[in-house]
């Protein structure tokens, strides 16, 4: 859990940057082959925890979706945006912070 909030993407990054980060927190941390094992161990709990989470999520007839997506920038005018293939598919929007029009999700 600690791994993704710090946003680590990967674990060997992590597990060189957990001591100094987190180790405070814990009397003793995992080297690479002890998680490696213990990794390998829940992978059918986190079978079982991804299969419960899909059946609870609606599916693709249903009114309401849970999507996480990367914005894709587009162009600056409505214009623009109404010849887009994306026209009537996914939201248009503003975003301040970057100064950019993005179809999607609002970053902001």
């Amino acid at each position: 859990m600690a791994q993704v909030l710090l946003r680590f993407d990967d674990e060997r990054h992590w597990l060189r940057a957990a001591p100094k980060l987190v180790g405070h927190l814990f009397p003793r941390l995992l080297g690479q082959s002890e998680y490696n094992e213990r990794v390998k161990a829940l992978a059918p709990l986190m079978e079982a925890a991804l299969r419960w989470l899909a059946d609870r999520t609606p599916a693709t007839a249903e009114m309401l979706r849970l999507m996480d997506a990367t914005p894709v920038p587009c162009g600056a005018s409505a214009v623009t945006a109404k010849r887009s293939g994306l026209y009537g598919w996914a939201g248009y929007g503003y975003c301040p912070s970057h100064s950019r029009w993005y179809w999607g999700s609002s970053c902001c």
